[in-house]
């Protein structure tokens, strides 16, 4: 191989490798999806193929539900703030375990609150829309579970 074949080589390296680097900083860069909170309702909608009663329906039901969830949430909310202003107090085991029991039963009720709201889901639904309704239940967890927030 003479010199100007090698250098022709390098330089053809060198641009590949410096495009590959600037697609990779550009994906990089891109800022993460967003979840749309209303993503999972449209979801559910769509793959029941619920009808404008049906839909009216689900709709209390979510309200219904947010307002139970946004009741258990406060509830955990007030007690971990009464289990961390424990922190500066000695000898606190007692009240500390009873105020994580506390919360286990809250958080308890929340996933029995979650269950129970597709369970009424499946009530809404009718005969020939059941089969769809068994598929979503099966992907009902990555529905849900929204993407970790991206750290700084």
């Amino acid at each position: 191989m003479n010199k100007e074949k090698f250098y022709k080589w390098t330089i053809v390296g060198l641009v590949v490798s410096n495009l590959f680097l600037a697609v990779f900083l550009f994906f990089r860069s891109l800022p993460p999806k967003r979840f749309a909170p209303d993503a999972p309702k449209r979801i559910i909608i769509e793959r029941l193929h619920f009808d404008k009663n049906q839909i009216a329906q689900y709709e209390s039901l979510i309200q219904e539900h947010r307002k139970q969830i946004r009741t258990k949430d406060e509830e955990i909310r007030k007690l971990k703030n009464e289990l961390y202003s424990l922190l500066p107090v000695e000898n606190n085991s007692s009240k500390k375990d009873s105020l994580i029991t506390l919360m286990a039963e809250k958080q308890k009720d929340v996933e029995y609150i979650h269950y129970n709201h597709f369970v009424d889901i499946k009530k809404l639904c009718k005969p020939n829309q059941m089969a769809d309704y068994n598929l979503l239940v099966k992907e009902i967890n990555d529905i849900f579970n929204r993407p970790p927030k991206p750290r700084k």
